[in-house]
């Protein structure tokens, strides 16, 4: 019997032909994502109109640690109208930084979830219409 021996770059390439053709090596959207978020109650619905390059805060009430209950984003949004740049808490609330990178109208979407999953608890709804500066 004989033995053959690759080098380093064969070995490399037969490994990453592997993991492409099992899909381990290119994570697709469902790699990234989370649970789907299913039918909405009605909720409060607020506008926000701010000029391109700005940046903007939503918030939503902050629920008990105990509770187990999470706002997170319900539905996609328009990224080429608004990027979400930053999160975090504070005693009262959570709150999600964006910026108008675009203009145009997008809806940004939160859902009140017991962790990640389906049933959505409560629903936050903002409609947000980026306008260019105006000149002079």
């Amino acid at each position: 019997m004989t033995v053959r021996r690759f080098g380093p770059a064969a070995t490399a390439l037969a490994l990453l032909l592997v993991l492409v053709a099992t899909g381990a090596a290119v994570p697709g959207p469902a790699a990234a994502s989370s649970t789907p978020v299913g039918p909405l109650p009605q909720g409060p619905v607020r506008t926000v109109k701010v000029l391109r390059d700005a940046t903007f805060v939503i918030s939503a009430p902050k629920r008990p640690a105990n509770s187990g209950l999470v706002w997170r984003i319900a539905r996609a949004f328009d990224g080429e109208v608004v990027q979400q740049v930053g999160e975090g808490e504070d005693r009262f609330s959570v709150w999600l930084r964006f910026k108008a990178t675009r203009t145009g109208t997008t809806r940004i979407v939160l859902a009140l979830t017991r962790g990640e999953t389906r049933k959505a608890a409560a629903s936050r709804t903002w409609v947000v219409s980026v306008r260019e500066p105006s000149l002079g």
